[in-house]
Formats: C-alpha cells, sequence, structure tokens
C-alpha cells in the first residue's frame, strides 16, 4: 500500500488534491479576522475592530488567475506551482491557503494534509470509481455544480460504483479493516471489533439524541389541533418514521417521540397501526395525542384500547354511510382524555347511520364517561344558521355538554362570529368557566353577550397576536432618537481615495435604495413600511444625490403621471438614459414619448409591460428601430405588443444580446386578413439571432410564426406556441427548420398530431400542453431519447382507466406536471381519483406525477386484508 513517501512519485495525485482544495473549498470565507489596529493595505484603510473575511473563492475562481476556473482541471497544477495560467501574478498565493490566513492558521494543517494525501493515494489504489446506473441502466450523470452552499461546501450525497481494484487488494483491504476494529472501534460507532468482548460505543447519550430527534419528530399543537376542511396533515412527503431506519440508536430514542402524536387518516394506517400495538403493546403507552379523522374499522378498537394515556383526541365527525364506526363507538369509552377536539365538514351535513352510532357513543361518553375531560372544541360555526339539520345537532351537543361534571372551557370553532342559540345552552353547566371565541364578534352579538351577565362572565376573546416588528407602523411624528457624535469633526472614509470612497458610498446606496429588487416586476412600487420612498437618501447632501441619481433612474415604472415626468428629465439631462436597465410599463405609451425614453436608454437591459395580457406596452415599428438602434448591444429581454406589420427584414438582427422575446400583435382584422397571403421572404429575409434562446407567441397567428422560419436562431432552446393556430403546418415548418436544438416547446391549442413535433426535436427535454392530454398524444412509433418532462392540465385517462406509457418509447421521461390539478385530501376522494391510479402506475416506472404546487404523489399505505366492521 502506498505510504507519504510515495507521494513525489505521483505527480497527478498531488494535481488532483490541489485542484480539489482550489475548485470547491470547505471555507469559502475562511474564518473571519478582526484588525486589531487602523492598517493600510494598498491605498486601502483597514480600520481599527473591522472583521475582515479573506474570499477564497474568488481568487480561486478569478479567470484572471486560472484559465476556466469553473471545471475541474488537475492538470493545471502540472503546468505550474500554483495551478495558474501563463503569465498571471499568483507571487501572493500559497499552498496552504484553504487552511486559513494569518497567525491563525488551522493549527491541524499537517494532520490534514497528511490525511487527504494518504486517504487519496489509498482510494486510487485499492479501488475503481465508475458511474453507476439508474433503474432502467442508463449512467447517473454527476452533476459539479451540485453541492451544499454557504458558509462550509460540501458534496451532495451521489450514487456512483467502488469495486476492488483486484482479489488480492480485496483480501488486503479486508486484513487491515479487521486489524484496525480495535483501535477504532472506541472513537467510531458502528465499527465493530474482531473480539468477541468488544462493543460499539455510542457517540451520543440518548438524552441528547433526543433532544436533536425531536424537532423532525415533533406535530406542533396548532397543527394536531386544527380545524380547517383540508387537515394540514394531507400533504404528500415522506413520513418522518424513516428517521428509526437509521441505526438502532435512533431507533430506540425515537420510537417514544414518534408514538407521542399519532394521526390517523386512512383505513390501512389504522390496520397497521393496530398490527404495531398487537405486536408490541408497550407502545401504545407512548401516545399522548390522537387525531382520528375517520371511521377506520374495528382496529380503532385495539387501537383505542392500547393507548390508555392519551390525554388529546382529536375526532372528524365526516363520517360516510360507507365507513365503519363500530371500533371507534367501542374503544371511546375506554380512554380519559382531557382535552377534546371534534370537527364536522362544513359542506352538506351528513346523516348516515355510522354517523349517528358514533354521535350516540360521544354523547354517552362526555356525558358520564369521561371524568377527566376539562375542554371541549365545539365543531360548529355559522353554518348554524344556514343548514336546520346542523342546528339541531349542535343544540343536542351543547345541551350534553352542559350536563359533563369536567368541563371548565369551550372552544368555538373558527367559524363562529356570532351567538347561536347553543352558545346560551352551554350557559346551563354548573362547571363552565369559559367560552373562548377565536373570532371577533359582530358588534350586534356584543351587544348581546353584553346584556346577559352570565354570558358575559363566561366569554372570552382570542387576544390578537402582538404585531411583529416588521408590521408596526410608527407614528407619523416619530424620529428616531440620534444620539451625538462622540467626534463632531469625524469624516466617514476620509483617509480614503475619491475612487475608494465613491466605491463603498455606491454600494452602500445601491442596496438602500433596493435597487435589485425593483428590477423584478413582482416588486411594489409604492412605499412601504419595509420599503419606505427612496427620494429622502437623495437629499441628504449634494455627495448622496450624485451617487444616488443613477440608481433612481436604473429601473423605470412608466405610468400615466410618470411618464411625461421621465421625458422631459431625459430631454433636459440626457446624460441620465445611460443608467436606465429596466422599464416596465403599466399603461399603453404614446408613440413620441416612447421614442423620447427609448432614445435615450443606450444600455437598456429589459422592457417588458408589469401586467400580462392585453395591457403589455403596444409599441410601433418605428420605435421598436429606435430601440434596436439605441440598446440592440445591450438588450436581453423584450416583452412587447406591435401594432405594425410586416416587419422590415434584419431589424432583429441589431438585437445581437437579446435572449427573450415575447411578441403579441395587436392588429386589425382587414391587416390581419392581408398578411395571410405574405410568405416568409416578404417578411422577414434571413436574420441571425446569435444570442436568443427563448421565444414566446401570445395571441398569435400562423403568419407570425411563418416570420420567423428562415432566420438562424442557432441559441435557441425554448418556444411557446400560440394558443391556437389556424395553419398548424407552419408549425411543423418551424420545427424542421429549428427543432435539432430546441429544448422546451409549449405546444398549439389545436394541433392533432402532437407526438409528431418529437420527431423534429431529438434533444427536446419538456414538452407542455396548453391543454389536458390523452395517451394517445405522446404516443411514439420510434423512441424518443431525452424527452424529460411532461406538462399539462391534466391527464385523461383511456376505458379502461388506464395510462400506460411505453417507457421503451420514452427512456428518459421522469416527470409529468399537471398544472390544474390538486392531490385529493382525504381517503374517499382518493379513492375516487383517476389521477392517483394513474400516478402510482407510472411511479412503477419511475415517472412522478405533480400537482399544480409541484408536489410529486407518494403513495398511500394500502391494506393488506380486507377487514370486516
Amino acid at each position: 500500500m502506498p505510504t507519504l513517501e510515495d507521494l513525489e512519485e505521483m505527480p497527478y495525485i498531488r494535481a488532483m488534491i490541489l485542484e480539489n482544495h482550489r475548485f470547491r473549498p470547505v471555507a469559502p470565507m475562511l474564518i473571519p479576522h478582526c484588525a486589531l489596529n487602523d492598517e493600510e493595505y494598498k491605498g486601502f484603510l483597514i480600520p481599527r475592530g473591522c472583521t475582515i473575511f479573506i474570499n477564497i473563492w474568488g481568487i480561486f475562481h478569478d479567470p484572471e488567475l486560472y484559465d476556466d476556473p469553473e471545471n475541474f482541471i488537475p492538470e493545471r497544477y502540472l503546468l505550474s506551482e500554483n495551478g495558474t495560467k501563463p503569465g498571471a501574478d499568483g507571487s501572493d498565493l500559497r499552498p496552504n491557503l484553504p487552511f486559513g490566513a494569518g497567525r491563525r492558521l488551522c493549527p491541524g494543517i499537517h494532520l490534514a494534509q497528511n490525511s487527504i494525501k494518504i486517504n487519496a493515494m489509498n482510494l486510487v489504489w485499492a479501488f475503481n470509481f465508475t458511474t453507476d446506473n439508474d433503474a432502467q441502466g442508463n449512467p447517473i450523470v454527476l452533476d459539479t455544480f451540485d453541492y451544499q452552499k454557504g458558509l462550509l461546501t460540501a458534496p451532495r450525497p451521489f450514487k456512483c460504483k467502488i469495486t476492488p481494484r483486484s482479489a488480492e487488494k480485496a483480501d488486503l483491504i479486508k486484513q487491515e479493516y479487521l486489524e484496525a476494529a480495535d483501535i477504532f472501534s472506541k472513537f467510531e460507532f458502528g465499527l465493530m471489533s474482531c473480539s468477541e468482548s468488544c462493543h460499539p460505543v455510542p457517540m451520543l447519550p440518548d438524552e441528547i439524541l433526543s433532544e436533536i430527534l425531536s424537532p423532525a419528530l415533533k406535530v406542533p399543537d396548532d397543527l394536531f389541533s386544527d380545524t380547517s376542511d383540508v387537515s394540514p396533515f394531507a400533504t404528500y412527503a415522506p413520513s418522518t418514521s424513516a428517521y428509526l431506519l437509521v441505526c438502532k440508536d435512533w431507533l430506540r430514542v425515537a420510537t417514544p417521540l414518534l408514538y407521542s402524536v399519532v394521526v390517523l387518516r386512512s383505513k390501512a394506517q389504522a390496520n397497521a397501526l393496530e398490527k404495531v400495538f398487537r405486536k408490541n403493546p408497550e407502545f401504545g403507552r407512548f401516545v399522548r395525542k390522537l387525531r382520528v379523522e375517520g371511521g377506520y374499522g374495528s382496529a380503532m378498537h385495539t387501537i383505542l384500547q392500547a393507548t390508555p394515556n392519551v390525554t388529546h383526541l382529536f375526532l372528524s365527525l365526516a363520517i360516510w354511510s360507507s365507513d365503519t364506526t363500530t371500533g371507534l363507538c367501542k374503544g371511546l369509552p375506554l380512554i380519559q382524555p382531557k382535552h377534546v377536539i371534534t370537527v364536522d365538514p362544513s359542506d352538506k351535513p351528513h346523516k348516515n347511520r355510522p354517523l349517528d352510532q358514533l354521535t350516540k357513543v360521544l354523547f354517552s361518553c362526555i356525558r358520564t364517561e369521561w371524568k377527566s375531560m376539562e375542554t371541549f372544541g365545539f365543531p360548529y360555526g355559522n353554518d348554524v344558521e344556514l343548514f336546520n339539520p346542523r342546528e339541531v345537532q349542535a343544540e343536542a351537543l351543547a345541551r350534553v355538554l352542559a350536563q359533563s361534571s369536567t368541563l371548565h372551557t369551550v372552544t368555538t370553532a373558527k367559524t363562529l362570529d356570532c351567538v347561536p342559540q347553543f352558545i346560551h345552552t352551554l350557559c346551563d353547566s354548573s362547571t363552565l368557566k369559559t367560552i373562548q371565541f377565536t373570532q371577533p364578534l359582530r358588534s350586534y352579538h356584543v351587544a348581546r353577550v353584553n346584556s346577559n351577565p352570565k354570558l358575559r362572565s363566561l366569554v372570552h376573546y382570542a387576544e390578537t397576536e402582538k404585531a411583529s416588528i416588521n408590521n408596526c407602523t410608527a407614528p407619523p411624528d416619530f424620529a428616531p432618537e440620534i444620539l451625538s457624535s462622540l467626534n463632531p469633526s469625524f469624516v466617514p472614509l476620509k483617509s480614503a481615495s475619491n475612487a475608494t470612497r465613491n466605491l463603498i458610498w455606491r454600494n452602500v446606496i445601491f442596496f438602500a435604495m433596493y435597487v435589485a429588487e425593483l428590477r423584478d416586476r413582482a416588486f411594489s412600487r409604492k412605499p412601504t413600511d419595509s420599503h419606505p420612498s427612496r427620494l429622502p437618501i437623495l437629499q441628504v447632501s449634494k455627495y448622496f444625490h450624485q451617487l444616488g441619481l443613477p440608481y433612481l433612474y436604473d429601473s423605470l415604472n412608466l405610468t400615466y403621471i410618470s411618464i411625461p415626468q421621465i421625458a422631459k428629465k431625459l430631454r433636459e439631462c440626457p446624460g441620465l438614459g445611460s443608467n436606465i436597465r429596466v422599464v416596465f410599463t403599466s399603461t399603453d405609451v404614446p408613440d413620441h414619448t416612447m421614442h423620447t425614453i427609448l432614445s435615450h436608454a443606450r444600455n437598456l437591459q429589459l422592457l417588458r409591460s408589469r401586467y400580462l395580457g392585453e395591457s403589455a406596452c403596444v409599441m410601433s415599428v418605428d420605435n421598436l428601430s429606435n430601440l434596436a438602434d439605441t440598446a440592440g448591444s445591450s438588450l436581453r429581454e423584450l416583452h412587447l405588443i406591435l401594432r405594425d406589420v410586416p416587419l422590415s427584414s434584419g431589424l432583429f438582427a441589431k438585437l445581437t444580446a437579446l435572449r427573450t422575446l415575447e411578441l403579441r400583435y395587436a392588429i386589425s382584422i382587414s391587416t390581419r386578413a392581408s398578411l395571410l397571403a405574405l410568405t416568409p421572404t416578404t417578411t422577414m429575409t434571413t436574420t441571425v439571432m446569435e444570442s436568443l434562446h427563448t421565444l414566446r407567441f401570445y395571441g398569435m397567428r400562423s403568419f407570425v410564426v411563418q416570420s420567423f422560419i428562415p432566420m438562424r436562431l442557432d441559441a435557441l432552446h425554448t418556444v411557446a406556441m400560440p394558443d391556437f393556430m389556424e395553419d398548424t403546418s407552419m408549425f411543423f415548418q418551424f420545427l424542421e427548420a429549428h427543432g435539432s436544438h430546441l429544448l422546451h416547446i409549449v405546444l398549439p391549442y389545436n394541433l392533432d398530431q402532437d407526438a409528431r413535433a418529437l420527431d423534429f426535436c431529438p434533444n427536446l427535454q419538456v414538452l407542455e400542453f396548453h391543454r389536458s392530454i390523452q395517451r394517445s398524444q405522446i404516443s411514439l412509433d420510434t423512441p424518443h431519447p431525452c424527452l424529460y418532462k411532461i406538462i399539462a392540465r391534466e391527464l385523461i385517462a383511456d376505458d379502461k382507466n388506464d395510462f400506460d406509457l411505453d417507457n421503451e418509447m420514452l427512456p428518459a421521461l421522469r416527470e409529468i406536471h399537471l398544472i390544474r390539478f390538486q392531490w385529493p385530501a382525504t381517503e374517499r376522494e382518493i379513492n375516487k381519483s383517476q389521477n392517483v391510479v394513474i400516478a402510482e402506475s407510472l411511479l412503477q416506472l419511475g415517472i412522478k406525477v405533480m400537482d399544480s404546487s409541484k408536489r410529486h404523489w407518494i403513495p398511500r399505505m394500502k391494506s393488506s386484508r380486507a377487514r370486516k366492521g
């Protein structure tokens, strides 16, 4: 096996280690230092007490020092000592820089370096490292940019194959492992000794491990008691029970934490829990809170029988005629909860035999069985005034609660903001102390409460949450107290050069005027408490005005009021136009005013409407030509409505930096009819748009798509076609011209041969539909090796309620995103959902179906046997 002395004969191993330090330094900013005294470094004054970060990430990724710094290239350290490119000054670089700088260099640097060297040599000497394959046998491509970022960096878990280079080396590795087990077993949990008397030593005591795992397994009280129509537990996420599978220590410590709060949402879950409690009755004693969202058959009797320590019970009265409540009816008298919460569906009231049986037992338990019940969550709200059966149920429940000998608090439903009759019935209770309203009452009902002394003494209102600091509004006359300066003659950055001072204050003002945020279309333009007006910053001094004025014009919002003011200011001060980077239009802008603004915005990068749809900026061809002449080399995104057509040839060729183009035409019917006769050569000659990668059409017709067919669009990878095309042949002509490099397509709504589009796009990764789709629309005759994702409104199953895909035709498909669909929230809805059946069948092929919130379906637990009620 290699030793440290062998490293001199392995220059590539050394180069690989150094490149690892450069490519992904563990601490990108190192450990912060503090200046003990004022120091001057290369013209920069570093004040005493200043915190200093050493940005080694920036150093190691500086293109002035390294060729292609964003790629992992160990060979660079074979060509030069510091890996720098020819001619670069690397005299300030040190091989120990990743371990720190100054007197606080990592004290374990030599131990760390030797460990890295010996491990790197041994791993390469002993093993072969190759890519692993996925379930379909395709190689898993590793992404070097997929890593954990922050104060510390680390690779994310990835799959690869590690195999011994030979049988002899495998035997030697095993022998060395067994010989070292006695030494390392004292320090590394799970490494067993070859001696039977040696046992693994746990890394953490159970008490500390319990505190670590508690946040991951804890169910918050507000979620457990949530009475919303949609259960907060209707989230399709992996079960927290996975923590118990990490190791035996976690299993032992986390089991009581997992069972302390039990939430049952299906009959299969109840059956599984019943089996657990039959096999391990002691687990039931861990249960303190039990939430039952249905009937769930006879399994509930065993569960309630095994959980004598339940103090909080949540019971749903959303019982259907197909449900079985016999288990609940037998089990409820066996527990003694202190806090009971009930919920009833807010839609049409249910009335069936299982519910009647459960209600009868619930009333009996409240009246006589539950001797420890102190609080009760009342299920009915304002809907008692809408449904007469609901009013009868509420009144009956109130009469039973009034007979309880231990009840002292009743909490009303979230939807109750009045005082119906059942509130007065609750006042008959001899033990009741509080009726807690969670919603403010309407003024009329407040007067009714105040007029009744008994009721007034019982009713309490939920305290409004204290406003957070961000929501607090200061009074208009509020002025913060500013302490007088200890040094009145102090001038910030006085000793710095003008260039340094300007650079620092520009950065400060950039953030103070939230320039980057205003470049986002969704960011509010109106001053708020968290983002007040920016004008006071310009009024601090002439110096601040000089530095801040360009930022005021960085992002313009063109409204009825601001349009003439901006145009006037630009005519008076033409130099301000060079500061304009982003222009948003909130309304249509007159041609002459738009011409004035665009003729000055020579550094414009984005032009779009603040709102989607017909309110976008309508632009004439003359203004578009003016924009191309003025900002063609800087404009990256353009979203607009064009009023005039045809476009002059070569107009778009001037937009050399344009990456995203969204077009809509606002033309008359007569103009449109004349354009249908145009050919590509009369509307647009061959034009090169070398940077355009995204092209979207809105409300267009075929003649617009036709205009882009003869263009050279080598960088184009995303195209969104109009919702409707009267001539779909133009679409296929477009694909024939540009489909070879497209990665994402949005198909027209009225396209009949959807799958045919894939024949023109061999590299397509995302296929998007404007509508719901059937299997036939993505049935192929030849395999497509690259299609990874399909986006549609919903899936339509065939006559057999099936959506089988031929995995051999779409081997790379991994996601289907349904943008108009939400996963069902209850067991009944899940059993009726076609998309759930489809999602589970596709998941077996490695294809995840996601709803509009981008949550993929996770199969629920299913019963292995049918149960009798």
